[in-house]
């Protein structure tokens, strides 16, 4: 069954990104790890390293859609816009038709080499919360 695309609307895509709102990150299943001191899946930090971080407005889009194409075992990681800014990181709308609610994530304007600062991919691993179900493991 194919997912159907959320109404897009340009003006809103565009629109600020607020401190309230919701983000989603796709994490692919070799960015995911099994803690057993916690008995849970975490997200490893290099899922946040890169130059930008391309992610989701969740009031703007659907799960089902963002999800369409990723690869298999995939999941979603949720973060707020706040906690993203807090460590000094831009959020970007980035309108692309097709793709509802898309923005980036982008290092401060001040980081050398213009990567996500290490200590904030840690800050979104640690943070971030997977939306879809992972099998446990025994």
């Amino acid at each position: 069954m194919q997912a159907t695309p959320p109404a897009q609307d340009e003006t809103t895509d565009r629109s600020p990104v607020r401190d309230d709102e919701l983000l989603w990150r796709r994490i692919l299943r070799e960015q995911l790890k099994w803690s057993e001191d916690e008995q849970r899946w975490k997200i490893s930090d290099g899922a946040f390293k890169d130059t930008r971080l391309s992610v989701y407005r969740a009031a703007l889009t659907t799960v089902e859609w963002v999800m369409r194409e990723a690869k298999p075992a995939s999941n979603l990681g949720e973060l707020s816009a706040q906690l993203i800014r807090s460590c000094g990181c831009l959020i970007e709308p980035d309108y692309v038709p097709g793709e509802p609610g898309h923005a980036e994530i982008a290092p401060p304007p001040t980081i050398q080499g213009r990567y996500i600062p290490g200590k904030c991919a840690k800050l979104m691993a640690r943070v971030a919360r997977l939306l879809l179900p992972l099998p446990e493991l025994n």
